[in-house]
């Protein structure tokens, strides 16, 4: 009788096979995750996927840039305009150019889908391009009048706006007043910006009011683009308004956010060939 060998290691638990296994499954289901998320939640986050959901031409690609700008509602293309998100919206202002027809072809409705998508940042981003880069006369025009958002970018105190235009029974005159009373010189000697400033929830009652088909006359020859600042497309019923009005529409597609059926959805609600792209 010999005494007993004590072991060297552990007979469980044996930690290499509980490694490799928790390895395998946990990397199995984090794989199967993404890929039942891509199926139920498709959202679109290249350039092909662009294509393959609406089958119109992508007109620019405009980085994501992790900044304060956001917080503080101040515009990159006026305090880095050699960068290359800048140069994007150059690139955006030719290929509009471009598709624009006719020189009477001015007024352009910048929307999306759904909120938060950056219609507003684009707008004014394209807009003080239009403006200094290339010397044309461009009027921003805020059109969603449930969530006015301009004014935190001008930083300015405003009375009066764009709704209470609408609003007044005064005539428009050619001279632009009232008109005149409420723009904002922006950025630029040819840039201006006219913001509705005051909400409302009856904005479909202005928007299709014979009023604003006359400001918009008015506007047409004053100006060489203008830039609406449009409601989304989805949630409302503002934007179907709009396109009897504009020349072409641009839709804002926030990358890796929006879902292909909401992009599908909206183009099919505005049912137009307006939308350039």
């Amino acid at each position: 009788m010999e005494p007993a060998n004590f072991p060297t290691e552990p007979s469980r638990p044996n930690r290499p096979l509980v490694v490799g296994i928790g390895g395998a499954l946990g990397g199995g289901l984090g794989v199967g995750l993404i890929l039942l998320l891509h199926y139920f939640y498709p959202v679109l986050g290249k350039l092909e996927d662009i294509y393959g959901a609406s089958g119109i031409p992508v007109l620019a690609i405009i980085p994501r840039y992790h900044t304060d700008f956001g917080k503080d509602h101040r515009l990159l293309v006026l305090h880095e305009s050699d960068s290359f998100i800048a140069e994007q919206y150059r690139v955006l202002y030719t290929k509009i150019h471009d598709l624009r027809q006719e020189n009477t072809h001015k007024i352009f409705a910048i929307t999306s889908a759904l909120q938060n998508e950056g219609k507003t940042v684009t707008a004014l981003n394209l807009a003080v391009v239009m403006a200094r880069d290339f010397g044309k006369r461009t009027l921003v025009l805020e059109g969603d009048f449930r969530r006015p958002s301009i004014p935190l970018y001008l930083k300015v105190d405003l009375e009066e706006g764009l709704v209470d235009i609408l609003s007044s029974k005064s005539g428009l005159q050619p001279t632009m007043v009232p008109v005149a009373n409420t723009l904002v010189p922006f950025a630029d000697d040819n840039l201006a910006v006219l913001p509705a400033v005051r909400r409302t929830q009856s904005s479909t009652s202005h928007l299709s009011s014979p009023r604003m088909r006359d400001l918009f006359d008015v506007l047409r020859e004053q100006y060489d683009f203008i830039l609406i600042d449009s409601p989304p497309i989805l949630p409302l019923s503002d934007m179907n308004i709009f396109e009897e009005v504009v020349d072409g529409i641009v839709m804002i597609v926030r990358a890796e956010s929006t879902t292909r059926d909401t992009v599908q959805k909206a183009l099919d609600t505005l049912g137009t060939d307006k939308v350039l792209g």
